[in-house]
This record gives structure tokens, C-alpha cells and sequence, in this order.
């Protein structure tokens, strides 16, 4: 009998401007220029080891998304992100960081639950739903909060 683990697998925060780049690049190119996208996270994180992993980060949303992204250039020609208004890009980018990211969806479905019964919610709350699933360990803690600022 084979089990299912949860995997965190994110770790830095992707900025939404860095991940419209990309993903404008990939749906004109459909190739993954990851020299070109170092340089380009460099504008917004200091240090290469986090570069190399926002730059892993975005290779793990492009590869498990690729059907996704294959079947809107089809439909919606390679410019689809200039013709999404702001509401229609977030979702898109959603949709492609849960898909990539289960965490971000689990985050997403506990904030909402509990949205539901008060007002507002803390990190630490998140963090300590998350864990019972997640267990409770720094990566955890570190995934909420660079989940978080997106």
C-alpha cells in the first residue's frame, strides 16, 4: 500500500510582476530561458541561492501547468495575459501557483473557512491548520509566509 505525502515545495516569494514575465515569455517562446529569468529575478531578490530557487519555483509552475498554458495559447493566442483584465490575471496566476503548489491551495481553503465564521485571520492560525497536514516544522512556517505576500 503506497501513501501520499504532502509536499511543501515552496519556499520563496514569486512576485506576480517576475511570474507575468515569465509567463508572457513562455507562451510567446514556449521555451523556459532560465539564464534569462536569473537576471531578471535578480531585480527582486538579493543573493543567487534564493535567484535559483524562485527560478526552480517558476519551472515547477510551468512544467505542472503546461497542458493548461498549451490549451490557452491555442485558444487564446500567446498574448492571452495582455488581453486578461487585472481579476481574470490573478485567477489565472492562482490557479497556476495551486496546481504547482497544493500548500497554496490548502492555505486558500483554510483562510476561506475560517473567513467565514469571523472577520480576520492570523498567520499563526493558518500555520497551525496547515501543520496538522503538513506537520509543524520551519518549512512549514516559512511556505505560509512567502505563500502569504503573493
Amino acid at each position: 500500500m503506497t501513501s501520499k505525502t504532502k509536499i511543501i515545495g515552496i519556499s520563496n516569494r514569486i512576485h506576480l510582476n517576475l511570474l507575468e514575465s515569465v509567463l508572457a515569455d513562455y507562451l510567446h517562446t514556449g521555451i523556459f530561458h532560465k539564464e534569462e529569468y536569473l537576471n531578471l529575478i535578480s531585480q527582486y531578490n538579493e543573493g543567487q541561492n534564493r535567484a535559483g530557487k524562485v527560478v526552480s519555483h517558476l519551472s515547477s509552475i510551468i512544467t505542472k501547468n503546461k497542458k493548461l498554458l498549451t490549451f490557452l495559447k491555442k485558444h487564446l493566442g500567446e498574448d492571452v495575459l495582455l488581453n486578461l483584465s487585472k481579476s481574470e490575471k490573478r485567477s489565472l496566476y492562482t490557479c497556476l501557483l495551486c496546481n504547482a503548489f497544493p500548500i497554496i491551495y490548502d492555505i486558500l481553503i483554510i483562510a476561506a473557512q475560517t473567513l467565514t465564521i469571523q472577520e480576520s485571520i492570523s498567520k499563526q492560525v493558518i500555520i497551525q491548520k496547515i501543520s496538522a497536514t503538513y506537520g509543524s516544522n520551519r518549512s512549514t512556517d516559512i511556505a505560509v509566509s512567502e505563500t502569504l505576500t503573493i
